[in-house]
């Protein structure tokens, strides 16, 4: 589900089947990261145009923490 981009393992993956000669089609949907909340009608952004920052718990860094937290 989402984008594929954001899959850590989709330019593996599509190098592995044009390698291989696998055909195959890369088709882009929407990240559950926006989706979930819009569907929710929950804005991601208030009308001051506040940026929004995701963050993958699996990498990020103590910095990336506290810039999180500090903001």
């Amino acid at each position: 589900a989402g984008d594929p981009g954001l899959d850590g393992n989709a330019g593996g993956e599509m190098l592995a089947c044009a390698a291989a000669g696998i055909p195959f089609e890369v088709v882009p949907g929407v990240a559950n990261v926006v989706g979930v909340p819009a569907y929710a009608g929950v804005p991601l952004r208030d009308a001051q145009g506040a940026d929004v920052r995701f963050v993958d718990a699996r990498t990020a860094s103590e910095r990336c923490w506290s810039e999180v937290g500090a903001s």
